[in-house]
This record gives structure tokens, sequence and C-alpha cells, in this order.
């Protein structure tokens, strides 16, 4: 693990400690960088941005309808497949990782990073 990584762990380790000794965490110690209080005024919808527009790998998606029940933007109807209404989509990338099949990409990103849950070592971590 590196280092930032290792310092994230370690805090997050003395974070549980104390509210499993007093059922209260005084001050988690997050510093929010100048960078990061600037971000906070970004609007969301420039992750979207970011993102760029979904597609469906209509070969892979075998219209279960997983990313529409899931999206909290109600930004997905099925017809029978995914249509995504781009004006309403945040680009949280909830659809994304949530599909089993991994068939929702971007012309960035197409059959890498899905995360549909938290790792097993985190939830170790975590108690879970």
């Amino acid at each position: 693990m590196n280092e930032p990584g290792k310092i994230f762990v370690s805090g997050l380790n003395e974070l549980l400690e104390r509210l499993q000794a007093d059922g209260t965490v005084r001050g988690s110690g997050v510093r929010i960088g100048l960078l990061n209080s600037l971000m906070i005024s970004i609007p969301r919808r420039i992750a979207r941005r970011d993102m760029g527009d979904k597609f469906v790998d209509e070969a892979l998606c075998k219209e279960c309808g997983a990313c529409a029940r899931q999206c909290p933007y109600q930004a997905i109807t099925l017809a029978p497949k995914p249509i995504f209404d781009q004006a309403k989509c945040y680009g949280c990338w909830h659809c994304f990782n949530c599909c089993p099949k991994q068939a929702i990409y971007t012309r960035k990103y197409r059959g890498l990073g899905h995360y549909p849950r938290p790792l097993d070592r985190l939830k170790k971590m975590l108690g879970y």
C-alpha cells in the first residue's frame, strides 16, 4: 500500500477505535485543502460532462434494468435497452458501477474500473 493509503487507513482505524470506545467521533482530523474547498462550489453536472455521454453495449446488455432502478436521478429509461437522459444525469457513475455485465460505457471508460460494492478487504477493516 502506498504512503497516502497507509495514512488514510491509519486515520480510519483511529476513528473506528474512538467510535467503539465511547460511541462518538471527536473531530475527524480531515482537512479540506484550498483546492477541495473550491471544488465544493463547482456544479455537479461538471462531473457528468467529464464522464462523457454514456452508451450501452447492446451485445452485453441483458435488459435487467438494474441501472434504471438504481439511478438516483431517474435519468435512465428502458426501451428495452437503457436510454440515458443526459440532461438529468449528474455523472455519479452508479449505473456504470451497478451494471452486472459492464455493458454501460463512455468514450473514456469501457470495461474497466467497475466498483459495484466495497472491496472485501475494506469491509473487513470496517467490521462488516
